[in-house]
């Protein structure tokens, strides 16, 4: 079931007689898995809970729900060697389209077969490892990256076998940063003019790989868009080192490759008199998408959370609390709804969260010089 109703969950377990219920969720939708946990729990007791996915990132998230087994990292040879079976095994990959349900001011799109990109899963994990970075840490942090494919032959027979299934021609490729393994990408490049395969590809790539190609071999691989991890200029991160990233995004635009460039709010750096700056360069790389996107506290590997925790005299903060960081200069790492409120915009709620916030919102925004960053998140949902 793909993001089941609670109504079609409830018929699912009294319908049929499961030994396993698993769950697999993302950090906020915590609050989903609690009461899934819940309704086995009273629907199908004697079924075996296991929950895995970034929701188990959590710190003592077997304090939130009721589940039997949590699984962290990555879950395939786990749930193999749970079942009693060869957890070495080849994994075959499953046909998966990479959207469904579409609709369009609540008016739904037809879909025909070959519509939408085959998402294709080649690794877990990302070696540059970056402090903020969630996915990273799930699977190991820095320097650690899982392979399911090595090879550009076997990738490119995983896409031949998903060409003919779901009749696509593109591909959304799931991989923290596909171009970085130079290797396997050029190896599935030869195999697709050995086999004139004229292919699209999404894919995420930090600029330090973007930047081992020529924009020919880019163009001839089919990158078609790519999402790009801008970060800030002051970040420090290797994966920017001497990255020419205003220069990088235009020259891919100008060869017809469409960039989503990423940029946080709130690093270690981040005052309230420099965030406007920080905006402004992100802005000026004039990519086709923009995400901004507030640091939060997500996982014990990262310095964030440590930081949040050395800091917060606030013991009724909630894990859907956004938080956001002021700088090391001062004791006191978040932004409040004070502070933005008194910014230069003098319209900003920035950084509340339900009761805790006087104000009573249940959206936050903050504008800055006329670009808003919006959250529609309520607490606790």
């Amino acid at each position: 079931l793909d993001f089941p109703t609670r109504e079609v969950f409830e018929r699912e377990l009294r319908e049929h007689d499961y030994d396993i219920v698993g769950i697999t969720s993302i950090i906020v939708n915590v609050g989903k898995v609690r009461e899934m946990c819940r309704m086995v729990r009273e629907i199908s007791p004697r079924s075996t809970v296991v929950v895995g996915g970034h929701v188990t990132a959590i710190p003592a998230i077997e304090t939130m729900i009721n589940a039997d087994f949590i699984v962290r990292g990555e879950g395939i040879s786990w749930m193999r060697r749970f079942l009693g079976l060869d957890d070495k095994a080849p994994i075959v990959h499953p046909a998966i389209a990479s959207g469904f349900g579409h609709r369009v001011m609540g008016l739904k799109l037809p879909f025909k077969l070959g519509s939408t990109a085959a998402t294709i899963v080649p690794s877990v994990g990302c070696p540059m490892g970056c402090n903020f970075c969630t996915t990273s840490a799930f699977f190991g942090g820095k320097g650690k990256v899982l392979n399911f494919y090595n090879t550009g032959e076997e990738l490119y027979r995983v896409m031949s076998e998903m060409e003919g299934k779901l009749g696509v021609s593109s591909f959304f490729v799931m991989d923290e940063n596909f171009l970085l393994n130079k290797r396997r990408a050029m190896e599935l490049l030869a195999h697709m003019k050995r086999n004139g395969k004229s292919w699209e590809f999404y894919v995420f790539s930090s600029a330090n790989a973007i930047a081992k190609y020529s924009m020919d071999e880019l163009v001839e691989l089919g990158i078609s868009w790519v999402w790009m991890g801008l970060e800030s200029p002051k970040s420090g991160y290797s994966k920017l080192d001497g990255a020419d990233t205003l220069a990088m995004t235009g020259e891919l635009r100008q060869h017809g490759i469409r960039v989503l460039g990423s940029t946080i709010v709130g690093m270690e750096h981040h005052t309230l008199e420099n965030i406007g700056e920080e905006i402004e360069h992100a802005v000026a790389h004039d990519t086709d998408f923009h995400q901004f996107r507030s640091i939060g506290r997500c996982n014990t590997k990262t310095g964030w959370w440590r930081a949040i925790s050395r800091t917060s005299t606030d013991n009724s903060s909630s894990i859907f609390d956004i938080q956001r960081f002021r700088g090391t200069s001062r004791r006191n790492f978040w932004i409040g709804h004070s502070d933005a409120t008194s910014s230069a915009t003098g319209r900003a709620c920035f950084g509340c969260a339900g009761p805790r916030c006087r104000a009573g919102c249940a959206t936050r925004t903050i504008r800055i010089r006329g670009f808003a960053e919006g959250f529609a998140t309520r607490r606790g949902h």
